[in-house]
């Protein structure tokens, strides 16, 4: 479970440390997600958007390319564990190619 604390707050920090610490490589794709708060965790596979929004809202952006995204009305408070169950039912059926 995770909650937003604001991409562009993250995106001005990243750049504040390549500016600082000139040596910071940005050749491949795990230096720069070093650089990120989520630094070496895996990227997210699901993210599910309660209360009706159908936006990410300045979440985790960079770590989000291949995640899967699940928008439901369900207020976060109301949320429960049956609407999980079918949300995961309805991921294990996704064929996920990650961009191919």
């Amino acid at each position: 479970m995770a909650f937003n604390y604001g991409f562009k707050d993250e995106i001005k920090q990243v750049l504040h440390k390549i500016i600082k610490d000139k040596k910071i490589s940005i050749n491949d794709d795990e230096s720069i997600k070093k650089l990120f708060f989520l630094g070496n965790i895996p990227d997210p596979d699901l993210l599910i958007r309660t209360g009706g929004n159908n936006r990410l809202s300045n979440f985790i952006m960079f770590n989000l390319t291949y995640t899967e995204i699940f928008f439901i009305q369900t207020l976060w408070p109301d949320f429960n564990n049956n609407e999980l169950l079918k949300i995961i039912n309805n991921y294990n059926i996704v064929s996920r190619r990650y961009g191919l």
